[in-house]
């Protein structure tokens, strides 16, 4: 089991099981156990909403990963948000916007979760990344202003780097 992202009301994580690819779970701070996903399809790749009322996790059960969201923690409803692939989603600190990982492409996609009903926009591309990632390989995150996005760069294994892209509030206007 490995985390992906710790909650004042417990911890989300993904155990790599024998017959499905991954299965996610939400450990509460009462010791429960939620599943979350435990289809054939699940992938190590999720994230809570800022508000704990949705979770955005990838499923690879076209063929392709993609990314969707669904109500936390009930799991009722299912969006999809992406259409050309997609994992490593990251919500922006408001929850107004979901970013995610498609092969060498970090794109950005505008959300709504104020009501019952989730609503997503276009996505949006951010920037590409220097090369695709690997398995369980998130090779980005985002400043919690939206800035600034951090990139790794894995040109040569002895030499791992990390290169901040600044400005985006600027390359969005564009």
């Amino acid at each position: 089991a490995f985390p992906l992202q710790w909650r004042e009301e417990g911890l989300l994580y993904a155990a790599l099981q024998p017959l499905t690819a991954s299965d996610l779970f939400f450990r509460t701070d009462t010791g429960e156990t939620l599943t979350l996903d435990d289809s054939a399809s699940a992938t190590p790749s999720a994230a809570i909403s800022p508000d704990g009322r949705f979770i955005a996790y990838a499923n690879d059960e076209t063929g392709r990963e993609e990314i969707y969201v669904r109500r936390f923690p009930d799991g009722q409803t299912r969006w999809r948000v992406s259409d050309s692939g997609g994992e490593f989603p990251r919500w922006t600190a408001d929850g107004g916007a979901l970013y995610f990982q498609a092969h060498d492409r970090i794109l950005k996609v505008p959300v709504d979760t104020g009501g019952e009903v989730f609503v997503a926009g276009e996505p949006e591309l951010i920037a590409r990344l220097p090369r695709p990632g690997g398995f369980l390989s998130r090779l980005y995150d985002v400043m919690p202003d939206e800035s600034s996005l951090v990139l790794a760069e894995h040109e040569r294994p002895d030499a791992p780097a990390l290169v901040l892209l600044t400005g985006l509030h600027e390359r969005l206007a564009d």
